[in-house]
């Protein structure tokens, strides 16, 4: 390029200096940890991603998260002959997945999941800003995907948030402390609305979903050894109702929930005849 291409004083100079950094490495001794921080800062692939991003609508934040998992990946990794072996050895492995349907990993996204059922679900990312995409209001698009995903699950549900996304604090959905409140409403706190990041407007949103002409809103609906659906667990039996819990019996065990939430959110409703 310097011999053939007419550059700016200014573009001559930053090769050359790209060049020079270059013939430094020594690439049999250098680390894939000081080769990915090369590549992202000294020759400038950051500052490119930044500005394709902002050009052709990428997600810089996703970009940038992709290249922080690949520095959690080469810090275990001592050379780069090991690293590309490893990456190479995560694409087989998730190509081969799906040809194998016994203990087989599916990723998947909510839409897709659709009509499915699995033997363990776990949702990753559970963040405001991701789900819900917008932290101050809860579309009603966004409360039924969640409600998809938590009911893929047979057997077993996680939910995964986290309080860092690597260096950047973040707070977890809303979602989760909706749900939270269905299962053990005793854990939260009385008074939801002080949480500085959940409007009372979206939470009731959230909390209101599940309403429709078979929920029962009244504790003289709730008869022991009827059979009733829970929002959450699915078909089950009432074993007993007091005047501040009831116990549903359900093919995952015994449950107990506050009889006041079950009314006021509608998280209980009659089986279909």
């Amino acid at each position: 390029m310097l011999e053939h291409v007419e550059l700016k004083d200014y573009q001559s100079e930053y090769i050359k200096r790209i060049r020079k950094m270059y013939d430094s490495i020594k690439f049999d001794k250098t680390t894939p940890t000081s080769m990915l921080e090369h590549i992202r800062y000294d020759f400038g692939y950051e500052r490119t991603l930044k500005k394709m991003s902002e050009e052709y609508g990428f997600n810089y934040e996703n970009l940038i998260d992709i290249l922080n998992v690949l520095g959690l990946i080469a810090n275990h990794t001592p050379t780069m002959i090991e690293f590309v072996g490893g990456m190479k050895q995560l694409e087989n492995l998730a190509r081969s997945s799906n040809k194998n349907q016994l203990n087989a990993i599916t990723l998947t996204t909510f839409h897709s999941s659709k009509g499915l059922e699995f033997d363990r679900v776990y949702m990753i990312d559970l963040l405001d800003g991701i789900l819900p995409s917008e932290v101050e209001e809860v579309t009603e698009e966004e409360t039924r995907l969640f409600y998809v995903g938590i009911t893929r699950a047979i057997r077993h549900l996680e939910l995964i948030s986290y309080n860092k996304r690597f260096k950047t604090s973040v707070v977890p959905s809303k979602f989760m402390n909706a749900l939270k409140q269905i299962v053990s409403p005793q854990e939260l706190p009385k008074k939801v609305s002080k949480s500085p990041r959940i409007a009372p407007k979206s939470l009731k949103k959230v909390q209101k979903q599940f309403f429709n002409e078979r929920t029962i809103t009244n504790k003289s609906a709730l008869i022991v050894g009827s059979k009733v659906k829970h929002v959450i667990f699915g078909e089950g039996e009432i074993l007993a109702v007091t005047g501040s819990t009831i116990e549903l019996s359900f093919a995952t065990g015994i449950k107990k929930f506050s009889t006041d939430t079950c009314i006021q959110q509608g998280y209980i409703e009659t089986m279909k005849v």
